[in-house]
């Protein structure tokens, strides 16, 4: 069981750094390309800045937020690995 929620928190803690990747990407280039400020509450914060001249972004990454994403992700895989992944059953012998 210990060897399944391990295996468990390391897919959780991959899946969770992927999908904040992700979350952040796609909140960017929605940013950018309509134009429009996004704010995922205690995660991430984008919006677009012509303070320069030209078109770009300005971002707010909360890391403290961003690491408690990881952090749930990481608990749900792992917990869910060890505790819902099944027991193993020995076939039964003659």
């Amino acid at each position: 069981m210990i060897k399944r929620i391990s295996i468990g928190a390391l897919a959780g803690l991959f899946v969770g750094i992927f999908a904040a990747v992700i979350l952040v990407a796609f909140a960017s280039v929605i940013s950018f390309a309509w134009k429009i400020s996004i704010d995922i509450p205690g995660v991430y914060w984008v919006y677009p800045d012509s303070s320069s001249g030209t078109g770009g972004l300005a971002f707010l990454p909360n890391f403290t937020g961003l690491g408690l994403f990881v952090l749930a992700v990481t608990v749900v895989f792992g917990l869910g690995a060890g505790y819902l992944g099944g027991r193993k059953r020995n076939a039964p012998t003659a």
